[in-house]
């Protein structure tokens, strides 16, 4: 996505959301999509009849929250799959290669638990 943000940006062109849906792979659609559209919708009666006022995700105060939080989501998605492939690892290895192994393993677990803690998350599905 930052290649191609990269590029457009080079060519003059400005890389809006739109741009990217647009001409992005799928990856980078799912990406902007999940980036700029809430995912829940309170409906506007609420509003007007209890006179209660709801935050939304798209404001421009709560946007540097709400990318860091995603951006740390798929973070957390490949420490998982490192700790996977090391568990896949441990059957057919040496005493060496094991040490070497498990240290990484709890390395990576103690970053896991750091952005659980930073998303304030106790559990997260795999």
């Amino acid at each position: 996505m930052l290649t191609m943000y990269r590029e457009a940006i080079s060519q003059g062109i400005e890389a809006d959301d739109s741009y990217m849906i647009r001409y992005g792979t799928p990856d980078v659609v799912e990406t902007v999509v999940n980036i700029t559209s809430e995912k829940y919708q309170a409906s506007e009666n609420w509003e007007i009849m209890h006179e209660i006022v709801i935050p939304h995700e798209s404001d421009l105060e709560r946007l540097p929250n709400t990318v860091y939080t995603y951006v740390l989501r798929h973070k957390y998605k490949f420490i998982v799959k490192l700790l996977k492939e090391i568990e896949e690892k441990l059957d057919a290895v040496t005493e060496e290669e094991l040490v070497q192994l498990l240290e990484e393993y709890h390395r990576l677990n103690q970053i896991k638990k750091s952005m659980l803690s930073d998303l304030g998350t106790v559990i997260l599905p795999e």
